[in-house]
């Protein structure tokens, strides 16, 4: 091995020939070292070698006395071939660092020439270089933490609401500001401002005139801390400001003192803030104390720290009684813990409670009396709630008359409810409804919240400018009036109602009381019973008409019988006779028939359905011919007897009949058909009168028993299907009707049997 100069190199003979402790060394270092000849055989490897170079598992024989380059022909053209031949051919020593892409770590090669060839020493240099770039890494990163800490320092001291000095020596003859420092001394960024500063016109505290030696920064770089100093300073521009801080010492690593740093704070608004709210209580306490209600405050724990004059003359407690949580023993036990709520909530929503009741106690007689407390948070600059106010207004008398209002209200209420005839009150002027009981609500199908906003105008039939000549002339007079009237009820149906109107004052308010009895059902039974009274009258008339045709027509049959009897009689009139005999009986059929279908019977009877059916048709039958209508009659083998007024069945097997009549086209058929059935175990006779007509309307299907309702304006009056759903329930029965517009109608009539 060689270290740079000939005369110190050995050979290799020599190293081979070394003793076997030094070649025992060579093993136990932890660098690997290889030694090459000129034709570049390796002629050594300790163990570290074999690691490090890439020859585990080879055995010695397999690597000494070959070529370095033939046993890694991958570094031959790598730095390894130009540094290895600059040793051999040069006779320099070099030392160079390599990097293995692979595994990424490093590795430093320091070669020697020796007299027979080149010693090659390699050891791992990746843990020092990590250190060192960890070490280059830290000390970059501490120098832009600190620069970030400097910049932060002094963006902090730019922003901060305060005016700061820094003094850099102990005389503070150097002295440098933050932004609003050098605002207010007209300097510029790290201007010296020790000059400005001398120039300060005046300064005080409490009044006093205080010296330049007792300044915070001077007694600061005396090595004192100053804290919570309040100045009033006039500055250099005239600017009169009132700022509140100190200074503190700075001093250097051997404790001594090497400057200051003083900071002060403008508090000239918070002083004028200050005296506006001493001013501010001041009014607040002159007004509390002139008003007549409980007025009170309390901070945001719920305490109360005042209470007015009124207060202690009316609950007679001492302050001492009556601050802090003292106060709720004036209130009712009751009361108390819903005031302790109340300004709790009052507090965590930040909202005024406008309508608390409360009962107080009277120190005078030691009654508790009603009163309306109101609570009003105050919040402050960031909205955070920190008091409330209170006041109580004594509303005794207004809960009496209160109580009374509602008596005489509830009283009003349950009579205006109760009364069995529909009550309405009106305002004269819009016509609109301003209250409505449960009877008129039921008259005219309206709901009570349905009336509200409600107009006369919207039940009347009378037009708008009717209404407004009837309304003006009844203001005019003021007095009562009954009258008919028409009103339409919600489901569009006509209602008659006699109307009992007056005007009433109520609550200092012009108003209309209308009592309105409904008389609908009264009318329709009126123009019932006089269409009944009617019929009846037709059909006394026409049985006496049928009395009357039976005296000459017994004469004139028994004539013809006595014509037929001739045995003289010619042929041709024999065949004339004939006719006229046939003729005769059918008249007087058809007078027997008149005279029983007319004939009243008062009493209920037992009665056959199929009797009285085919006796109405009989008599229709003339009219089904006349109108070419085919007439289908089917009657089942069951009994169909029932028990009732005979008169009144034909009626309505005759409404339904000319109904049926009425609406079928020219060929067109109507069925007649009678059953029994059983409906929820009792008999019944059914009679079903089809058509296959023009049938109902959807929308009139609902209303087509109402009274008054019909589609037949020229001929019909609307009581025919009313009168027959009157008769058929007056006999325990019931009717039904299905229809589909345009292809037909079918009624069922169903009356009991007799049990």
């Amino acid at each position: 091995m060689t270290t740079g100069s000939g005369e110190e190199m050995i050979s290799i003979p020599t190293l081979k020939a070394a003793e076997p402790y030094q070649r025992s060394l060579l093993d136990r270092i932890s660098d690997a070292i290889c030694i090459c000849d000129r034709e570049w055989r390796v002629v050594y490897l300790n163990p570290a070698a074999f690691q490090m170079l890439g020859f585990i598992g080879k055995k010695p024989e397999e690597v000494l006395e070959r070529s370095i380059w033939e046993l890694r022909p991958d570094i031959v053209k790598k730095p390894f071939y130009q540094h290895f031949h600059r040793v051999i051919e040069q006779q320099v020593p070099v030392q160079f660092e390599v990097q293995d892409p692979l595994k990424g770590r490093w590795f430093e090669f320091c070669c020697y020439p020796t007299l027979d060839g080149m010693a090659i020493i390699t050891r791992e240099t990746t843990a020092q270089k990590e250190k060192l770039r960890k070490d280059i890494e830290d000390r970059v990163r501490a120098a832009e933490t600190l620069r970030q800490r400097v910049e932060e320092l002094e963006t902090i001291m730019d922003v901060v609401p305060a005016v700061v000095f820094v003094a850099h020596d102990p005389l503070c003859d150097i002295i440098t500001g933050n932004k609003m420092a050098n605002q207010f001394y007209e300097a510029a960024s790290g201007e010296n401002v020790s000059a400005n500063l001398a120039e300060t016109r005046r300064i005080s505290c409490d009044g006093r005139e205080v010296q330049a030696e007792e300044l915070p920064m001077q007694q600061a770089v005396k090595g004192k801390e100053v804290r919570g100093v309040e100045l009033e300073v006039e500055l250099p521009s005239g600017r009169r400001v009132t700022a509140m801080g100190g200074a503190s010492p700075l001093l250097d690593s051997e404790g001594k003192v090497r400057g200051c740093v003083g900071a002060f704070v403008d508090i000239s608004e918070l002083k004028r803030a200050e005296r506006a709210l001493r001013e501010s209580e001041e009014r607040f306490r002159a007004m509390a104390s002139a008003s007549p209600n409980l007025v009170g405050s309390g901070d945001a724990a719920g305490k109360v720290d005042y209470l007015n004059d009124r207060w202690y003359q009316h609950t007679g407690l001492t302050p001492e009684q009556s601050l802090g949580l003292g106060f709720l023993n004036a209130f009712h036990p009751d009361d108390a813990q819903r005031i302790v709520q109340t300004r709790q909530k009052v507090m965590e929503s930040g909202n005024a409670a406008d309508d608390l009741q409360c009962r107080i106690r009277r120190a005078s007689d030691g009654s508790y009396r009603w009163h309306l407390g109101r609570y009003v948070p105050l919040r402050d600059a960031e909205g955070k709630v920190v008091r409330w106010y209170g006041t109580w207004s004594d509303i005794e008398e207004l809960k009496e008359a209160q109580a009374q209002a509602t008596e005489r209200e509830t009283w009003f209420r349950t009579l205006f409810d109760t009364i069995p005839m529909s009550a309405v009150l009106i305002e004269p002027y819009s016509r609109k409804v301003l209250q409505f009981n449960d009877a008129a609500a039921e008259s005219l199908g309206y709901t009570r919240e349905e009336v509200t906003g409600l107009t006369l105008d919207a039940v009347e039939l009378t037009s708008s400018q009717q209404l407004d000549r009837q309304f003006a002339e009844r203001l005019r007079s003021l007095a009562p009036v009954v009258f008919e009237k028409k009103l339409r009820a919600k489901s569009g149906a006509i209602r008659d109602f006699v109307v009992h109107s007056r005007f009433l004052t109520m609550n200092g308010r012009l108003v209309i009381n209308s009592v309105l009895q409904d008389i609908t059902e009264k009318k329709a039974s009126e123009a019932a019973l006089l269409r009944s009274e009617k019929l009846a009258s037709v059909g006394r008339m026409a049985a006496t008409v049928a009395h009357e045709i039976n005296n000459p027509l017994e004469a004139v049959t028994n004539c013809v019988y006595l014509i037929n009897g001739n045995p003289n009689l010619p042929p041709e009139l024999k065949e004339y006779a004939d006719i006229a005999e046939r003729e005769l009986h059918r008249i007087a059929h058809i007078a027997q028939r008149t005279l029983g279908f007319y004939r009243e019977n008062r009493k209920p009877a037992v009665t056959d359905v199929r009797t009285l059916v085919d006796e109405v048709v009989e008599l229709y039958n003339p009219i089904f011919t006349r109108k070419d209508i085919r007439l289908k009659i089917e009657h089942n083998g069951y009994s169909s007897e029932i028990f009732g007024r005979a008169g009144e069945i034909r009626q309505v097997l005759s409404n339904l009949l000319t109904n049926a009549v009425d609406a079928s086209h020219p060929r067109g058929i109507v069925r007649v058909h009678t059953s029994h059935v059983s409906l929820k175990g009792r008999g019944y006779v059914r009679v079903t009168i089809a058509d296959t007509g023009t049938g109902i309307p959807a929308v009139n299907r609902s209303r087509i028993f109402e009274p008054f309702f019909t589609t037949k304006e020229a001929v019909g009056n609307g009581l025919g299907l009313w009168v027959s759903k009157k008769i058929i329930e007056r006999h325990k029965g019931r009717i039904r009707a299905r229809s589909i517009e345009g292809k037909g109608t079918v009624f069922s009539i169903f009356v009991p049997c007799p049990e």
